[in-house]
């Protein structure tokens, strides 16, 4: 396939992905991003938002650490550990406060290391956590507002809930069948080659005892697709009990496009070797 068609396919993937993402070089230098980055911060057009990235950020995180000095520190821990992950208090370009959850991952484009940010808006879930009035309210609110998919699990490893985004994910009608047939919906080993069922617990006991874990998973759905998705499960404490709440995010767009532009790039590679 031509270099050009496989470079205009990367790019068009990365417009249709339904997260925010934004392509950053060895400088820590915003290089690219689609469609909905731009959407999401408000500014209107592309090169707006590549040539004042730093304006989609207060001065100041709510913690007093210099914004640009928190987004360079995750930006060259990605490039040197792989992968980073934070919460970051990012703003529009009308001024407006948006917390998101930033996720940072380094790739190889075009012979050079590039990290790939993606970002999830968090204000409804924020904002639902503010006007919860009881345990069970905030578990539903934040299930219905979180635009991932979620699961809630009790202190004893049961699945109690989750939303409609986890149902989609997995193609499950309703969610009786979804938490029935839970301990099935994981292929029988990962990639990697670790039982995933057992491990899955393993997470689990991990967040229920230290407050938070984050891990890379993979999902099976019913007609046996893989999904591979980052899982974070976070502990809720409430007066009466304790809850898991599990975050999924969907990695399949973030790996196909990736890939896509490897290949691309080892088409330019090739090309520039005749």
């Amino acid at each position: 396939m031509d270099k050009h068609v496989k470079t205009d396919r990367a790019l068009l993937m990365l417009d249709s992905i339904t997260i925010a993402i934004a392509f950053f070089n060895e400088n820590l230098q915003c290089i690219d991003c689609n469609r909905l980055a731009v959407d999401m911060f408000g500014f209107g057009e592309k090169e707006r938002y590549i040539g004042s990235l730093y304006r989609s950020m207060p001065p100041f995180q709510p913690n007093g650490t210099p914004s640009r000095q928190m987004f360079d520190a995750l930006l060259s821990e990605a490039f040197e550990k792989g992968k980073s992950r934070s919460a970051i208090t990012c703003q529009r370009a009308n001024g407006a406060l948006l917390p998101v959850d930033a996720t940072f991952i380094r790739d190889e484009y075009e012979r050079s290391s590039v990290v790939i940010v993606s970002f999830h808006d968090l204000t409804e879930i924020k904002a639902a956590i503010r006007e919860a009035t009881s345990a069970a309210e905030m578990a539903n609110m934040y299930l219905s507002a979180s635009p991932l998919a979620m699961e809630l699990f009790n202190d004893e490893c049961a699945i109690i809930d989750c939303n409609q985004q986890a149902l989609d994910l997995l193609d499950f009608p309703d969610k009786t069948e979804y938490m029935k047939r839970i301990t099935y919906k994981a292929p029988e080993y990962l990639y990697h080659g670790i039982y995933s069922r057992g491990n899955d617990e393993e997470y689990y006991r991990t967040a229920l005892r230290d407050g938070y874990v984050r891990y890379e998973w993979v999902f099976r759905k019913k007609n046996g697709t893989r999904i591979p998705c980052e899982i974070t499960r976070v502990r809720i404490i409430r007066p009466d009990r304790i809850f898991v709440v599990s975050y999924i995010h969907d990695l399949s767009a973030v790996k196909a496009m990736a890939e896509e532009l490897k290949k691309a790039g080892a088409t330019e590679k090739e090309n520039r070797a005749k």
